[in-house]
């Protein structure tokens, strides 16, 4: 699934409550860890997540991605959800 904030509510936390919540119900069902996607030029959705405790796992680049994104590189980025923010 996807999730995005829209460029007018971005700044005022929308994103940190969206995460919350998918991290909540995670915890709920004892899901070890979350894991998303994000493009490489979507430098501030990584900055957020970073700051999130998500950090990069993977990083994957090629034709393949490019024609999927429209972006050289996808990043996979984790969090274990047995550590609490």
């Amino acid at each position: 699934e996807s999730i995005a904030v829209s460029a007018d509510a971005r700044g005022l936390g929308v994103g940190t409550m969206l995460l919350d919540a998918c991290e909540q119900l995670a915890r709920e069902e004892e899901f070890p860890l979350m894991a998303l996607d994000v493009i490489g030029e979507n430098v501030a959705a990584r900055r957020l997540y970073e700051r999130l405790g998500y950090q990069v796992t993977r990083t994957t680049s090629g034709f393949w991605v490019r024609l999927a994104t429209l972006d050289d590189t996808v990043h996979r980025m984790e969090l274990p959800l047995n550590a609490e923010r």
